[in-house]
């Protein structure tokens, strides 16, 4: 009698690499072209590939995760916290998209195509010097 083991690699959920984490900006879920049902609050978004992305060396992120604070002063927290986290991995986007991705269009600038340059300025991450002397 034989016994095949089939064993799936699976993709652990919940958690981003900061290798890959690409930019970390503010959002805009709401608006015109935004999601009706999306939460209230101070949204920001963290753009990201795959550790082993298959697009190695870009900076135009795969994923984008939206996230929620409950006060522009989290928010502004939570931005720069990830942002001193993930500073030194990976190369950084310097443009990005405020709002959504709608299936067709970007509702920001109203691009065609998924992968378009982003329509702003990304904001430069700082050098953060941990140590004092």
């Amino acid at each position: 009698m034989v016994f095949t083991i089939l064993i799936l690699k699976r993709r652990e959920r919940g958690r981003i690499s900061v290798r890959g984490v690409r930019l970390v900006e503010p959002a805009i879920l709401h608006g015109e072209g935004g999601d009706t049902a999306a939460p209230d609050g101070y949204p920001f978004q963290v753009g990201y590939c795959e550790s082993d992305g298959i697009y190695p060396g870009t900076t135009l992120p795969q994923y984008i995760l939206y996230l929620v604070a409950d006060s522009e002063k989290e928010r502004t927290d939570w931005i720069i916290s990830i942002r001193r986290i993930c500073e030194e991995y990976s190369p950084k986007s310097f443009r990005y998209h405020p709002s959504l991705w709608q299936g067709r269009k970007w509702t920001c600038c109203k691009s065609l195509t998924r992968r378009a340059l982003g329509c702003q300025v990304a904001t430069l991450w700082p050098e953060y010097n941990n140590n004092p002397n």
